[in-house]
């Protein structure tokens, strides 16, 4: 980040990935119609990319 404040940002967009985190979570849920069990987030600045990601539980009848 050519401002050098590359630290900040990333500390903003996690706050608000942790703050968001059950939203998100809920959204999914009930848009699949399956629990999420875990849910991870991570950004990084160059190049400048985002990632959230959403552990499913098996659907009924996946072993």
């Amino acid at each position: 980040m050519k401002t050098g404040h590359s630290g900040r940002v990333l500390e903003v967009r996690s706050d608000f990935q942790s703050a968001m985190s059950q939203d998100l979570i809920a959204l999914v849920e009930g848009q699949i119609d399956r629990k999420v069990v875990a849910f991870m987030s991570n950004n990084n600045i160059d190049p400048d990319l985002s990632v959230e990601i959403f552990m499913l539980s098996p659907e009924l009848g996946e072993n």
